[in-house]
């Protein structure tokens, strides 16, 4: 039961789905359906204007004629909570879900994830629909979050013929209007073009049978209101109140606040007592129904006055017929409410008080904080808070978690134990170093207390911020205090062995104890399918991954990554599934599918770089970063070591900042700059010595300081000193196969600077051994020059060894492999001169120079000014032509006939 009222919260409240009902004697807008109807070729429709001016009306009256034309139409009402991106992006798929069925799961295809996926997977799904799309999105000026803004911005710009979107917002968003309307693509009506005109006006009032209104009456309404629908609603409740009618005789002029006010008083002044009790009471509530409602008035007939007031248009409208749910009027709402707390303040506070008690009785968590905090009972707020974030943090709704701690008091947080623990999960995860700090310290105070996993554990959080302090060994030894044998833990206990159990298993893979990781990682699946929770299910797939690679499967760690991104919705942003991306990212690189790694990297950049732990991040980055040097693109890859370094220092993760500068130095050496590398790798040296450690974290095996300090000796002609520097490091290797295949790569270096070829062959066939099974590339290319010097001259002795290439030969495969991944003109050009090659038209000549460059397909079909399928279409004839399979066989044979140089 708790797991599916959690998953129903996930999917959003009923009521967010609802259109609003046609308001009571409201007109049909003539002119704004016109208007929208003569641009038929507009992707988005944006209604902006502030509170009252009938965006939501309008909207809805456009969806009426887009259901009446055949559209499939949705809608969904946006509030403060979808800025939580995970929470968002649920909702968004509940759209999509109750407007054209489409699911989501399982449909990951590979390296495609993030906000550009996103929005191709649901291309794709209009594409099989008969009918064309349109959704309604109110309240659009709610969202605030960058990543759901980003994706937004993304998704008006790729919107395809099928899609229509309608927005209403009080403010303009920020996502790319203007290009898209000098692009012809969006158009947005503001307050001017939302007013009644005087027809509209003339039609609006001829309703209102029983007061005999005047033309002239008419015309100083229009004249006050200038059109303005709110006001225009007030002055037809009014029209019984004889001040009001007197009003418009005279030349009183009022702003529109002012004007709302005044008729919003004779408004309530005409309405019977216990009318006007109810809607001053009930004006501080987000939304009402029946129930609620006569707990907070002691009555019982609040249902059907909620009716009664929605049909003669009171500024109240139904959003869940179902259960009976109400909104009022924002502008109505704020006006009765500063009447009442300017009346009764004490009142207002009672509202809220017995408010918070009816949500929470009823399991409404997030209206209970919401209405607690508002009257300062906090502690209420913390309770409600405490049962919620158990869900909330086991499906990584962290930032969800965060805003509501925020409102509640740090004592009353620091009296509930489980609390206190969820807030520190939280913001751990969110790199909130500084409010983070109270609460680890009261943490600390706990750990020696109570009964390990009596309830909560606070050993289990202190040892994810040990993580994230770069104390990997405090981690250890806090997470061996607890027992990871209950397997019959349910919910936030599970989750929390769960994620003990993934720790043990990332500490294990430090401390290179690959069994015990092994069975580390069982556990935390166990205790993660009990908890439900996406948050430590992702982490264990990711260490699982990384524990394939590093012992030199990566077939295999590809494609657990697969898989593991495969099972999650297509919708879902969120940190959990950021630490699966950054290892795939890493996988992708090794195996040399650049265009792919870099994708993937940069439709996930920021949840990458807001979230994850350092060793995750390092290894994205670092990734990221070299896909760009091999692609030439040297200026962003410095900058993306630029951005990782600014995290790492203001994160305090000292391994991150070193690893950079460690990729700085290789990048160095590689460039012929040994006195620039020698320079940065004495600062990172003196900056910290952790020489002795048997500890290698994951994060170290992309580059760490002991192969920088390899390196450098190398560079300085220091043999001597890089041979013993390497032995060492070979000796703390257990079944580390990715970083032996470096060590063996660098001591094939060392061979060859020392002249002594036969080692240097030797070392190299050996580092090949350890990389072909697993397929891994980059590491061998990475080494630069001299290494590719050496794989030519041992391609040359396996062509001596059979010469006719009349065996197979996998180690000839795999040596072939590299360097044609590298470029290398292997000298079998002779086997392929014997056809001729189709001439290339000139765009075709411009389009494998940019190949040549690293120029991925949506950077060609920005400078070439076409889509990514011309761009696809083009290449695919250019393979043809040239009787290959992938860009780098397309560039290795350009260079060869002398098509490119």
């Amino acid at each position: 039961m708790r797991a599916s009222a959690d998953e129903a919260w996930a999917k959003g409240p009923s009521y967010k789905f609802v259109v609003p009902m046609p308001i009571a004697g409201g007109i049909r807008r003539e002119g704004i359906l016109q208007r929208i109807a003569s641009h038929e070729h507009l992707h988005l429709v944006v209604l902006q204007a502030p509170a009252g001016h009938g965006k939501s009306t309008a909207l809805q009256q456009i969806k009426e004629v887009a259901d009446e034309e055949g559209y499939l139409t949705g809608w969904l009402t946006f509030d403060a909570g979808d800025n939580d991106p995970r929470r968002f992006f649920m909702h968004f798929q509940s759209l999509l879900v109750r407007t054209i069925g489409a699911v989501g799961k399982g449909e990951t295809r590979r390296g495609q994830v993030g906000a550009s996926y996103r929005c191709d997977w649901l291309f794709e799904h209009l594409d099989r629909l008969e009918k064309p799309v349109a959704l309604f999105l109110d309240d659009f000026h709610a969202l605030s979050d960058k990543t759901v803004l980003s994706f937004f911005r993304l998704l008006f710009e790729r919107a395809p013929e099928k899609l229509r979107i309608y927005l209403g917002s009080r403010s303009l968003p920020d996502v790319g209007l203007t290009r898209l309307i000098v692009n012809n693509r969006a158009v947005i009506l503001q307050a001017d073009d939302l007013r009644f005109s005087p027809q509209e006006v003339e039609c609006f009032f001829a309703g209102a049978a029983d007061s005999l209104i005047q033309v002239d009456e008419i015309d100083a309404i229009y004249r006050r209101t200038e059109g303005w629908p709110a006001a225009l609603q007030l002055f037809k409740l009014t029209l019984n109140s004889a001040d009001v009618r007197r009003s418009l005789t005279g030349d009183d002029v009022r702003a529109p606040r002012e004007l709302a006010e005044y008729l919003a008083e004779n408004v309530l002044a005409l309405q019977p007592p216990r009318i006007q009790d109810l809607l001053l009471r009930t004006a501080e509530l987000t939304r009402l129904n029946g129930p609620l409602c006569n707990e907070l008035l002691e009555r019982t007939d609040s249902a059907e006055v909620l009716l009664q007031l929605e049909k003669s248009g009171m500024f109240l409208r139904c959003v869940d017929p179902r259960g009976g749910w109400f909104k009022y009027h924002p502008l109505f709402s704020s006006i009765l409410a500063d009447q009442q707390r300017g009346r009764d303040p004490e009142a207002v506070a009672a509202t809220h008080r017995r408010a918070a008690g009816w949500y929470m009785k009823h399991r409404l968590y997030e209206e209970t904080v919401h209405h607690a905090t508002l009257c300062g009972e906090y502690s209420l707020a913390a309770d409600a808070l405490n049962l919620w974030s158990s869900s909330l943090i086991a499906n990584a709704h962290l930032l969800t978690v965060e805003r509501w701690s925020e409102r509640i008091p740090f004592e009353e947080i620091a009296r509930r134990r489980d609390l206190a623990i969820k807030c520190t999960y939280a913001l751990v995860f969110l790199r909130r170093r500084q409010r983070v700090k109270p609460l680890l310290e009261l943490l600390q105070s706990w750990s020696g207390t109570g009964n390990v996993l009596e309830t909560t554990d606070p050993h289990v959080v202190l040892s994810m911020a040990a993580i994230s302090a770069n104390d990997d060994e405090r981690a250890f030894a806090l997470t061996a205090k607890v027992p990871l044998d209950r397997l019959d833990a349910e919910g936030f206990a599970a989750f929390e062995l769960g994620a003990c159990a993934n720790l043990r298993g990332y500490c294990a893979l430090s401390a290179q104890e690959s069994e015990w990781a092994r069975e580390y990682l069982a556990l935390a699946r166990v205790h993660n399918d009990h908890a439900a929770a996406a948050f430590s299910r992702a982490y264990t797939i990711a260490v699982n991954g990384v524990a394939l690679l590093l012992r030199g499967a990566l077939t295999e760690a590809l494609e657990k990554f697969r898989e593991g991104l495969q099972g999650h919705p297509v919708m879902e942003n969120s940190f959990a599934f950021a630490a699966l991306i950054s290892c795939y990212v890493w996988a992708l690189y090794e195996a040399n599918d650049l265009e792919t790694a870099q994708r993937l990297f940069e439709q996930n950049h920021d949840i990458i770089s807001e979230s994850t732990l350092p060793d995750f991040l390092a290894v994205a980055y670092l990734s990221s970063a070299r896909v760009h040097d091999a692609r030439g693109r040297h200026a962003k890859a410095e900058s993306l070591l630029e951005e990782a370094e600014a995290i790492g220092r203001s994160s305090g993760w000292y391994r991150l900042v070193e690893a950079v500068s460690a990729e700085r130095v290789r990048r160095a050496l590689l460039g012929g700059l040994v006195d620039v590398a020698t320079s940065v790798a004495g600062c990172m040296c003196a900056a910290r010595d952790s020489g002795g450690s048997q500890w290698i974290p994951f994060g170290n095996d992309v580059e760490d300081r002991q192969l920088c300090a390899i390196r450098v000796a190398l560079a300085t002609s220091r043999l001597d000193a890089a041979y013993e520097l390497i032995q060492g490091e070979l000796k703390r290797q257990r079944d580390r196969v990715l970083r032996q295949v470096k060590l063996y790569l660098l001591l094939a270096l060392h061979g060859a600077r020392g002249g002594d070829c036969t080692a240097a062959q030797r070392n190299l066939c050996t580092a090949l051994k350890l990389a072909r099974p697993g397929g891994f590339i980059r590491p061998i290319l990475d080494e630069g020059e001299q290494i590719l010097q050496l794989l030519r001259d041992r391609y040359q002795i396996l062509l001596e060894s059979d010469p006719g290439a009349s065996r197979p030969d996998p180690v000839r495969e795999f040596v072939a492999k590299l360097l044609e991944a590298s470029g290398t003109d292997l000298g079998r050009t002779a086997g392929r001169l014997h056809f001729a090659v189709q001439p290339l038209t000139e765009r075709e000549r411009e389009m494998l120079t940019m190949l040549a460059n690293g120029t991925s397909n949506r950077e060609m079909a920005q400078q070439l000014f076409v889509s990514e399928n011309t761009v696809k279409f083009h290449l695919k004839n250019i393979y043809a032509k040239l009787s290959v399979a992938s860009r780098v066989q397309a560039i290795s044979t350009a260079r060869q006939f002398g098509i490119i140089h």
